[in-house]
């Protein structure tokens, strides 16, 4: 079955937070098995709801993602994101020391020194 979401019907013409992209699946049929997902109307789209709109697509297990309607903005946005999920990333800081404290007056002890 293929099934048609009219991105417009639901969030109007901005598409922004990973939170909005994860209602998504909430109108995605689990009969699918090919999704149109229609960007007609869609005027902005941040990088955070696409990555997220990825992530829920590559978790979709047994469906087919489709595009229509896409502006040449949302075209891309969907393909810088794309790209950047491809690469390795460079933060440039150092990963974060985790420390450990198996009693409350040891972590004291180290937040009074430090």
């Amino acid at each position: 079955m293929t099934q048609t979401i009219r991105l417009y019907d639901i969030y109007h013409a901005d598409l922004f937070s990973r939170a909005k992209a994860n209602q998504l699946v909430n109108h995605i049929s689990p009969k699918a098995d090919t999704v149109i997902l229609d960007f007609e109307g869609i005027t902005f789209m941040s990088r955070s709801f696409t990555d997220e709109l990825y992530n829920l697509v590559n978790t979709m297990q047994g469906k087919v993602f489709r595009y229509t309607g896409r502006n040449d903005d949302i075209r891309v946005m969907m393909e810088k994101v794309a790209d950047g999920r491809t690469r390795e990333r460079k933060l440039g800081i150092p990963p974060a020391q985790m420390l450990f404290f198996d009693t409350q007056s040891k972590l004291a002890d180290f937040l009074v020194v430090q």
